[in-house]
């Protein structure tokens, strides 16, 4: 069973269970992205107790995928990075 971390425990979609979020999912960051493509903003939520991290997502506005890599230092970000694929 996967936590439902955005809509809470009260909020459901059909179908699907929803519990709180607490520890090892709770979201410590979020992050602005700006896509290299399209040039629109969207957040990207981000835990930083896991330290860095590099991925591959795609815009929440054109879909086209772009290459994250985020930098966290003594549990801070300290640096993003943002690439077209």
């Amino acid at each position: 069973m996967v936590p439902d971390i955005f809509t809470g425990p009260d909020v459901s979609p059909a179908g699907c269970v929803s519990v709180r979020a607490e520890a090892p999912w709770f979201v410590r960051d979020a992050l602005a992205i700006e896509c290299p493509q399209c040039g629109e903003t969207f957040s990207l939520a981000f835990d930083v107790s896991e330290g860095s991290a590099e991925f591959v997502i795609d815009c929440e506005v054109c879909c086209r995928p772009m290459a994250v890599a985020v930098r966290v230092t003594d549990g801070a970000v300290d640096g993003v990075e943002i690439a077209e694929c």
